[in-house]
């Protein structure tokens, strides 16, 4: 979950669990087969509306945690 932004409100803030349900679409998901990025960009997330940058940014961050946990598993 976003722990802290500076999005502007109404738009990228909808990151945030009690501001939308848009996070809601990572839930659950095998990461090995769903793909984080955009689907802009042939990802599987459905980015917020006027705020496709701050989607990608948000990917690219589980992204990366999930390729950190991998090491740890190892």
């Amino acid at each position: 979950s976003v722990l802290e932004h500076k999005e502007t409100p109404g738009l990228g803030d909808k990151m945030e669990k009690k501001k939308a349900t848009w996070s809601e679409q990572f839930d659950g998901k095998d990461l090995t087969t769903f793909k984080l990025k955009v689907t802009k960009e042939g990802g599987d997330v459905d980015a917020i509306t006027a705020a496709t940058i701050s989607s990608r940014a948000f990917c690219d961050a589980a992204q990366r945690a999930y390729d950190e946990l991998g090491k740890i598993d190892k």
